[in-house]
């Protein structure tokens, strides 16, 4: 129903014929902080002081993505009452690019009806829900979306061993673009080029948000520091508003690429699989983690050889 563009000063060559390396726009950029020229000669809104994403760009990591029913499905969860509680699904690539396609964000629900209201939502052809994470602070959440849903993860190393920091740092390793493979099931082959010249193809990221999950694309947008006062330092995390939805990203890909949960996937995927048209009497057992499993590599969501 609408379209928007948006255009840096530089691309005004009649008052810039330098385009981006005209001296006049070098010396304001020279002058100004990275933020001020960002927002008010780069066009980039998404720019301000304190953000803890700088790669995230809504205009590069938002697009309309469909759900695929030939890989595994993921859903994230934040626990929440007061605090709305984020239910968060994403897939993952053959080549680790992750695809945010749907979210649940409602406050004031008890967690039975949370889990009705999403079984029972619409769901895609050939849909299927393979496992859930949580956050191990509430074990009584886990085990009630591991037997009246899916088997749920929420392993006790999650925050003993890993800092909020380390889930930044892991989401962060998403969002920056790098070279496109020619094979994307086998990122190391060669690169991906566009002309018979041989041209490399733009430099891509691995994590996308559906346009509908207006809620997740919010906390990403915002998600800041806080300032520091009168040269104080400032915590070591996030404005405690608004990540909701991030918390449950956070604990959904550190449990994948850091504790390796998805190792035994074969453990429960086909049989212990939610599909729409289950039986909603036969309720499934949990899914416990044990430390056999931990750092295994083996199918969909394994990272490996990246340094973070």
């Amino acid at each position: 129903m609408y379209e928007s563009w948006k255009f840096p000063s530089w691309s005004n060559t009649v008052v810039y014929p330098g385009g981006r390396e005209d001296p006049e726009i070098l010396e304001i950029e020279r002058n100004s902080t990275p933020e001020y020229f960002l927002q008010e000669y780069g066009a980039d809104f998404a720019s301000f002081v304190g953000k803890i994403f700088p790669e995230w760009e809504e205009i590069t990591h938002v697009k309309a993505i469909k759900f695929n029913p030939d890989w595994p499905n993921y859903i994230a969860f934040d626990w929440g009452y007061t605090n709305p509680l984020a239910a968060v699904e994403f897939q993952i690539s053959p080549s680790d690019e992750i695809y945010i396609w749907r979210e649940h964000y409602k406050p004031f629900t008890i967690l039975d009806d949370h889990i009705n209201l999403l079984k029972n939502r619409e769901h895609p052809e050939g849909y299927h829900l393979d496992l859930a994470f949580g956050d191990p602070a509430e074990p009584d959440s886990v085990a009630q979306v591991s037997r009246d849903l899916v088997p749920c993860i929420a392993h006790e190393k999650l925050k003993a061993d890993f800092s909020w920091m380390d889930g930044i740092k892991l989401i962060r390793s998403f969002m920056k673009p790098i070279p496109q493979s020619s094979n994307p099931y086998n990122p190391a082959s060669s690169l991906l080029v566009v002309d018979e010249y041989g041209t490399p193809a733009p430099d891509k990221p691995r994590y996308f948000v559906d346009h509908s999950c207006v809620n997740t694309i919010r906390e990403h947008n915002n998600y800041r520091s806080k300032a520091p006062i009168k040269g104080q330092n400032v915590p070591e995390f996030g404005t405690r508003m608004d990540d909701h939805a991030l918390d449950a990203i956070r604990y959904a890909l550190i449990h994948i690429y850091k504790l390796g949960a998805t190792s035994s996937l074969s453990e429960v995927y086909g049989h212990k699989q939610w599909r729409p048209d289950r039986d909603p009497i036969h309720a499934l057992g949990s899914l416990t983690l044990d430390d056999t499993h931990l750092g295994e590599s083996g199918g969909f969501g394994m990272l490996e050889g990246v340094q973070f």
